[in-house]
């Protein structure tokens, strides 16, 4: 076993980047499987995609909800369908999900397999690292083409996902392939985590360019050790000196001390966050009503709450709320409330729980929003003394 993991390791150095799978699927075989296929989650979270580089029509899809290798996915766990010799593997980086692997054996599947899941990570490792060196990846689960600021947009994020003792973190954007200047980051050390959102004014490419130098602005700042209230008044100087026309961006930042819980936040024009606190929504953190960044120099103020080991912070932009299908009704903040209450009901891992708040949010207005939508779920563990998690 340890031969044929090596061997991947070593024959994956100087390899094509898009030939992660057949190298899996050459060292699964070795292993006693009879083929290992590749599995990529698409950005809408929908549907998995086999992975086949040699293949240039349409390639198989797996839907995540209502299937075996979906529930591997979902759950973070290996599923097994012993009658039909088939074993779904899911491929975590830390806690960000990037697909399945599937995994074919002589009926039944058997007992002792530890090795699938070594196999999984390694594989996970390699499509992290030789992503950055192909467009293969990428290009393969998309369902649509992708406007040019969707792409920005996907370039400047950081991952969906982040997991360590003290707090977790996840994000969504949607319409995954239209995205128009809603944008969030983040950054988190031993003792503090940074957080922001922004909506930019307007669509397309005017929109994103605002969202780009406001995301590249917060994160300069942020580098340099400036307060909000500093990082405020630098990101609105970054807009008025990027763009000739008056431009803006609702804002959301935010700093969590992970040694004690004290959570500020600068609000400039952005819907209130929701707070969860034993699975219920209690509180929006409400603050006196400010400019968006860009309208002129004003004066702001930072906001501060002592959270407790267990809540939930939810950041959302307008378009899951207000945002509107022609003819339709918003989704509402009531509604968002009750996804959330029900899917920390459910004790759903965060980045499922934004995966179908996402979803019903699209199902609620058949697909045919007018706004582009960002969420972020912060969840506060208490601190535990450090942090091993990636960023």
């Amino acid at each position: 076993m340890s031969a044929a993991l090596l061997g991947l390791v070593e024959r994956s150095h100087e390899m094509e980047p898009d030939r992660v799978g057949s190298l899996a699927a050459e060292a699964a075989v070795a292993l006693g499987a009879l083929d290992c296929e590749l599995y990529l989650i698409g950005l809408e979270q929908r549907h998995l995609t086999r992975f086949d580089p040699t293949e240039r029509g349409r390639l198989e899809r797996l839907a995540v909800d209502g299937t075996l290798a979906g529930h591997a996915f979902i759950t973070g766990t290996p599923q097994a369908s012993r009658e039909e010799g088939l074993l779904w593997v899911p491929l975590i980086d830390g806690v960000d999900r990037l697909g399945v692997l599937g995994l074919r054996f002589a009926q039944p599947v058997p007992d002792e397999l530890g090795w699938a899941s070594d196999l999984a990570g390694i594989v996970t490792l390699l499509l992290v690292t030789k992503s950055c060196y192909t467009d293969a990846y990428a290009t393969a689960v998309r369902t649509e083409e992708m406007s040019l600021s969707a792409e920005l947009i996907w370039t400047m994020l950081p991952p969906l996902t982040l997991s360590s003792p003290s707090v977790s973190v996840a994000g969504i954007l949607e319409p995954a392939y239209d995205i128009g200047g809603d944008v969030f980051d983040y950054a988190v050390d031993s003792s503090d985590l940074f957080v922001s959102v922004f909506d930019a004014m307007g669509h397309g490419l005017e929109a994103v360019s605002s969202s780009v130098m406001a995301v590249s602005a917060g994160r300069h700042c942020r580098r340099r050790g400036d307060d909000l209230l500093e990082a405020a008044e630098r990101i609105e100087e970054a807009l008025f000196r990027s763009s000739a026309a008056e431009v803006y961006v609702t804002a959301l930042l935010m700093h969590l001390s992970l040694d004690d819980g004290v959570l500020r936040w600068l609000n400039a024009g952005h819907p209130h966050p929701l707070l969860m606190r034993g699975g219920r929504v209690v509180d929006r953190l409400s603050s006196t009503p400010q400019l968006p960044l860009g309208l002129g120099p004003v004066s702001r103020s930072v906001n501060e709450l002592h959270l407790q080991p267990g809540d939930q912070v939810v950041l959302f932009s307008d378009g899951v709320t207000e945002g509107r299908r022609r003819g339709g009704t918003a989704f509402g903040e009531e509604r968002f409330a009750d996804q959330m209450e029900r899917a920390a009901m459910a004790e759903l891992p965060a980045a499922e729980t934004m995966r179908r708040a996402a979803h019903a949010v699209l199902d609620h207005h058949e697909h045919q929003l007018r706004d582009d939508f960002t969420m972020v779920l912060v969840h506060y563990r208490g601190y535990a003394g450090g942090v091993s998690s990636k960023l």
